[in-house]
């Protein structure tokens, strides 16, 4: 039979929450690093947790740097310190970067006469110079100048230079500084030998710029050039501890960052045919080796790389083309085996916030440094109202993936035949990806996990399903000896419905008094809303050999089902000692699908009620019981329980009736004693309920020649007041006519509690409150009175509410 799969979606599935899980590690670092005026531009130390900021609220400026991992406060470094012995009032210009020993290099800006090592006095025309600096990490605010130290130097001209890259100890530092011949000289200066030396340029009179420094020094990058004509160099340290000088020859005009670690990754950007901008990534080992990169996706303004990791990632800004300025600026990420991404929208993916509101279509965001692994980012975004916000993420060795969806073979979505998975990757690297898969049939466990695929290169994958019941897949990239870290919303689950129906729970209606069940089941595959009509269920029980339908449901398109049916017996217990069998067969149309059966069994949940009106005599050498009979259709016997204490705690029992009555024919009348009885009702199914309100029997013991009370007597009753019964004693010492009669006090006749020959002895009647018509007598003070031959007494008693 083949029906159309309409209305329905009968699959369960736990989707990517991928907005808000957390796939990397990242923290709101906005309020820390522009607090009252710390604006940037900031810097991130190789080991990805130091920063650098400059302070420009107000002047002289400040530097500031972030010395811990917990992002909780900012170090200020005041400007300047002292040098040579004489004192100065600089100020900072600006800061350039930090080392991971926490040393910052940066300009500081003389406003009057300085004094190079010799304490010689620096010629007038360094008035007001910018001058290249460090703040050593091991002389807490102070400013070292750079290039003032070795008068042989031809320095001059107003700007002075500044100090651009720093080894990770921060003891190496290179930049430029101004000649008195025109240009800039790159140089590099050693903290700990208080060396300065030049490096080699294009020719004399060219201008450089130093772009970057790897972790010890050894490499150092740049530009050169003379006019028009500049071109990327390398400056590498050779073993006389001197510099070798190489010019890149490629089309770049630039190079723009060097990796922390090892300095033989090197990026730069230029613009390519038809102004596309391109990017460069080379190793100094081979120069001949540059690569090309193709541009980022869409119309591209601009680009700018702020730093390249150890493999050759690249990080920084790129601008969208328009408007007279250019269009909005967006972080990027590069990785060369895998393109380019935009890593705002990345980030988002894996869970940290991306850009800001805008009031018009445009921002300023970039990634503004990162370590040298380029797992740990520093990320800002700002829009057009000068709001910003800024980001330190940390990403782990390999990101899993994200954006997942499934899809049915067949478009099937109750029987499918088959899974088609399809994910996505936000990082550029060429990942590779490894499935897997668990099923759980009903009612059952889920099992282990079981690979179906590894080195996937696809971000696809197909899977044929067969069985009803659960599935459930996840993923995980790879990446060379590292597999990502598979998160619970990674997994994707899915319920296959199979053709026939099936019984998942034969469960006892909870607390009732036995006699049914409900059989759930789950849904046939072909149970569809809006198929054909009077499609049903019916629930059957197995009687002998016989399959009996017990009771019948409409089909109509749930998932799952529960319909009560009567058992033909409880179980007394939860042994399941009357367990039966059920099925559910569905007629769908003109085919029938039979579940497998399953067992239960019913379970009586409900005690029967305390039995109430317990009042007893005394009969010969006996004490009889008689209470108001349990109206329930299941109840069984009685238990008697009797006790010495008042709280029943010693109670035993000494009997069963299943009359509403009992004798107790054990009480030893030769000794004084007072005793405790109350009733319990037990049912069919052996749940036995509260006990009675205890009743109390007093009993006056005789000697062993049996004697008997010398005089009648009248006892106050007890409890009095009382609520809901009350005993009363007398005693004969000989047989008589005895009656005893309740009046109210208007002197009429309530109730006899006896009235009749009696023996002699001692004597205990019970009142529970009710006339001679089975009524309850209001609350209020009553008589009683005793009449046994010509003997006579009343007391007077209180009935309460």
């Amino acid at each position: 039979m083949k029906r159309t799969q309409l209305g329905i979606l009968s699959v369960l599935l736990i989707l990517v929450g991928f907005v808000n899980a957390q796939y990397v590690d990242w923290a709101d670092i906005t309020e820390i690093v522009q607090p009252e005026g710390i604006y940037g531009p900031w810097f991130i130390d190789a080991s990805g947790y130091r920063m650098t900021a400059n302070g420009q609220s107000s002047s002289p400026n400040q530097a500031y740097r972030w010395e811990t991992g917990d992002f909780l406060e900012w170090q200020e470094w005041m400007s300047p310190g002292t040098f040579g012995g004489s004192p100065w009032d600089g100020s900072l210009t600006k800061v350039n970067g930090i080392a991971s020993n926490g040393s910052i290099i940066g300009q500081l800006e003389w406003p009057q006469y300085i004094y190079d090592a010799d304490g010689d006095t620096i010629p007038d025309t360094l008035f007001n110079a910018k001058i290249a600096a460090i703040a050593d990490a091991n002389q807490w605010g102070t400013w070292v100048p750079l290039g003032v130290l070795d008068d042989t130097l031809a320095w001059g001209g107003t700007n002075f230079g500044e100090a651009q890259v720093v080894s990770a100890d921060g003891n190496i530092i290179a930049g430029t500084m101004a000649t008195l011949n025109g240009g800039s000289q790159p140089f590099v200066y050693r903290l700990d030998s208080m060396s300065l030396d030049t490096l080699d340029r294009l020719q004399y009179g060219s201008n450089s710029n130093i772009k970057g420094m790897n972790a010890d020094g050894s490499v150092i990058i740049g530009t050169s050039n003379l006019g028009w004509s500049a071109k990327p160099y390398i400056w590498t340290l050779n073993g006389d501890g001197g510099y070798d000088t190489t010019r890149v020859d490629s089309p770049f005009a630039s190079i723009e960052t060097i990796s922390n670690h090892n300095g033989h990754m090197i990026a730069g950007g230029e613009w390519g045919p038809a102004g596309i901008p391109v990017y460069l990534v080379t190793n100094i080992d081979g120069v001949d080796t540059t690569i090309t990169l193709p541009n980022l996706p869409g119309l591209i303004g601009g680009v700018g790389i702020y730093s390249v990791a150890d493999d050759g990632t690249c990080f920084g800004t790129f601008q969208e083309a328009g408007g007279p300025w250019g269009g909005p600026t967006h972080p990027y990420m590069y990785h060369h085996e895998g393109g380019a991404v935009h890593l705002g929208e990345a980030l988002e993916a894996l869970g940290v916030p991306g850009a800001l509101p805008q009031g018009f279509p445009m921002n300023w965001s970039r990634v503004m440094a990162t370590d040298s692994t380029g797992k740990k980012l520093f990320v800002t975004f700002t829009n057009d109202f000068w709001e910003w916000a800024g980001y330190w993420v940390e990403l782990p060795s390999v990101v899993p993936p994200v954006h997942f969806e499934v899809a049915y073979t067949d478009d099937n979505h109750v029987t499918p035949a088959g899974i088609d998975l399809s994910w996505e990757n936000v990082f550029p690297y060429a990942y590779t990806y490894k499935v897997e898969y668990s099923y759980m049939s009903y009612g059952a466990a889920w099992g282990d996990w079981i690979e179906l695929a590894t080195d996937l290169d696809a971000e696809e994958y197909h899977q044929d399903i067969a069985d009803g019941g659960y599935y459930k897949w996840r993923v995980r990239s790879l990446y060379g000896a590292d597999e990502s870290v598979t998160i619970e919303t990674d997994v994707y689950e899915v319920r296959r419905f199979a053709d026939a129906p099936t019984v998942t729970a034969v469960a006892d209606v909870p607390e009732d008094q036995g006699g049914k069940v409900i059989v759930e089941f789950i849904a046939s595959g072909f149970d569809i809303l809006g198929g054909m009509t009077n499609e049903l269920y019916t629930v059957q029980t197995l009687i002998g050999e016989t399959w009996v339908a017990v009771a019948t449901t409409a089909a109509y398109g749930s998932d799952d089902y529960a319909v009560q049916v009567n058992t033909i017996n409880d179980s007394v217990d939860e042994g399941a000692t009357n367990s039966q069998e059920y099925r559910v067969v569905a007629a769908l149309g003109a085919d029938v699908f039979i579940s497998e059966p399953m067992s239960g069994y019913s379970v009586d949940n409900i005690a029967p009620p305390a039995p109430a009106g317990v009042v007893y005599d005394v009969v010969d050498a006996s004490i009889q019981l008689d209470w108001a009979p349990l109206n329930i259709n299941d109840l069984g016997i009685y238990r008697v329980y009797r006790a010495t204490s008042a709280d029943m705690s010693d109670a035993v029992m000494i009997g069963e009736s299943a009359l509403n009555s009992y004798s107790d024919e054990t009480v030893d009348f030769n000794q004084d004693g007072t005793y405790y009885y109350a009733i319990a009702g037990v049912d069919i199914h052996e749940n036995e309920g509260d006990a009675s309100e205890a009743v109390q029997v007093g009993v006056v013991g005789t000697d062993a020649a049996g004697q008997l009370p010398t005089e009648f007597a009248l006892m106050q009753n007890y409890p009095n007041p009382f609520n809901p019964s009350t005993q009363i004693q007398f005693a004969l010492p000989e047989a008589a006519a005895v009656t005893l009669i309740v009046y109210d006090l208007t002197g009429r006749e309530v109730v006899r509690l006896t009235d009749g020959q009696t023996s002699a002895g001692y004597h205990t009647m019970t009142w529970n409150g009710l006339n001679a018509y089975g009524d309850v007598v209001p609350a209020g003070m009553y008589i009683y009175r005793l009449q046994a031959g010509e003997f006579s007494a009343t007391k007077r008693m209180i009935y309460l509410q």
